[in-house]
């Protein structure tokens, strides 16, 4: 095969699919252009979606840096002397220098 013969063919594949894609597109548009309902519940989807996706990213390394500190807190004596401020204050100077780590690469 030529490289054009290559290019043709190509195309062929991509108009196929395309069309098929295209009316699909149509079709769903055509629905939630319609319906409220549809519109509403892809709205609260998205909604929570996001609402998940921030919170795993903000929660997740928080209460895993909490942990580490507390495991800390635990095996060494003079946290525990101090009490609980001094778990908040690595927790949060631990999480802080993370940040500044990555927004300086």
């Amino acid at each position: 095969y030529s490289s054009v013969a290559g290019r043709r063919l190509t195309r062929l594949d991509a108009t196929v699919g395309c069309l098929t894609s295209h009316r699909l597109n149509q079709a769903v548009r055509r629905a939630f252009r319609r319906s409220e309902a549809l519109q509403s519940i892809l709205l609260m989807t998205v909604v929570l979606a996001t609402a998940m996706v921030v919170g795993d990213g903000i929660l997740t390394p928080a209460i895993s840096m909490l942990g580490a500190v507390a495991g800390l807190q635990e095996a060494t004596d003079n946290f525990v002397s101090e009490g609980e401020h001094n778990l908040l204050f690595a927790a949060t100077a631990v999480l802080e220098g993370i940040v500044t780590l990555a927004c300086a690469a």
